[in-house]
């Protein structure tokens, strides 16, 4: 099995090299003294996320902030990543943001994030997950004992009655007064629109660069 690799700390966008399953492994022993593990495109798997998962299971990890985007994470993956967050006590913020977990990885999670002990910040943007598996997270943070404050759902294929009935959830909820959610790129009826951004918890997009200039800045 070959994965590839890029960046000055191994991982993340750089220099793209190509590494062995056993040399990916050690690399990824390199970060347990670091708090912020950038493994955005990196090919992982859901087999290359047990080695992940490992790792962060060690004794001496001490990760905080988890970034997993634009890889190929499904199902298994998840699963696997949602028994470290029930067990690992250091991890405040995971973003899966373009993977493929879909419903059934949104339930694994929803499962357990109202026991993972430190975690405030889930981004599952562009992942898959329909109506049912959003509804399922959207109940698992009206949990008195869920930490997250603030959850991305933006880009998944969410229909309008989905987000009617997430919205009539959160409406339902003195927990979600005090969170945020992202829905950015889904398309909605004019109305069903209206009512989420009547929501208090709603997290609107950032506004468009008026100009070329403006672009560069966010970019940067």
């Amino acid at each position: 099995m070959q994965y590839r690799v890029a960046g000055s700390n191994g991982f993340g966008q750089g220099y793209p090299v190509r590494e062995n399953a056993f040399v990916f492994s050690e690399r990824l022993k390199t970060l347990a003294s670091k708090t912020v593990w950038d493994l955005r495109h990196c090919a992982i798997g859901d087999e290359e996320a047990s080695e992940v998962t490992k790792a962060l299971l060690a004794s001496t990890c001490v990760a905080e902030r988890l970034s997993l985007s634009t890889n190929n994470i499904g199902l298994t993956g998840a699963q696997q990543f949602a028994k470290v967050l029930s067990l690992v006590d250091t991890i405040t913020v995971i973003n899966f943001n373009q993977n493929n977990i879909g419903d059934d990885g949104a339930y694994a999670l929803a499962e357990v994030i109202p026991r993972a002990p430190a975690l405030r910040m889930l981004y599952l943007a562009q992942n898959g997950i329909g109506d049912a598996g959003a509804l399922h997270l959207i109940e698992a943070m009206c949990d008195s004992e869920c930490k997250v404050v603030e959850l991305d759902l933006s880009y998944n294929p969410l229909s309008d009655i989905g987000v009617q009935s997430i919205l009539a959830v959160i409406s339902g909820s003195e927990r979600w007064k005090s969170k945020r959610l992202r829905l950015n790129g889904i398309q909605l009826q004019d109305g069903v629109r209206a009512a989420l951004q009547q929501m208090s918890c709603y997290d609107p997009p950032p506004p468009a660069p008026t100009s070329w200039k403006a672009s560069s800045q966010v970019l940067s």
